[in-house]
């Protein structure tokens, strides 16, 4: 069980020792509810998802238990303008990728993590 829970705060530290995170995006897919997507990556993240429906909106990473990593907050025009770019490029038959300047509080919209 230590062993476990070092891993869990080593890979949420990971995370936060990072100022940049790429987050390819090669698709969105539906959940339960409304306004809440998760967002289908290449990356070793076991889950991402993009919410826009909770009180606290945002993008969030968890691991294989479903634990949350890193929670990146949005306000709610930004997280919709995430969610149209997304649908937007996967329209057009392209990938994306959303990139969070954790040292910022930013993020960008690219159209790859090259």
């Amino acid at each position: 069980m230590k062993k476990f829970l070092i891993l869990i705060l080593g890979v949420s530290s990971v995370l936060h020792a990072q100022d940049l995170i790429d987050i390819p995006v090669a698709d969105v897919l539906r959940t339960d509810l409304d306004v809440v997507f998760e967002i289908d990556t290449d990356e070793n993240y076991s889950k991402v998802t993009l919410d826009c429906q909770s009180f606290l909106h945002g993008i969030n990473i968890y691991d294989e238990n479903n634990r949350n990593l890193l929670q990146f907050y949005l306000y709610e025009p930004e997280c919709h303008e995430v969610l149209n770019f997304i649908w937007n490029r996967k329209d057009e038959g392209k990938q994306s990728c959303i990139r969070l300047d954790l040292a910022k509080n930013g993020y960008e919209l690219l159209e790859s993590c090259d």
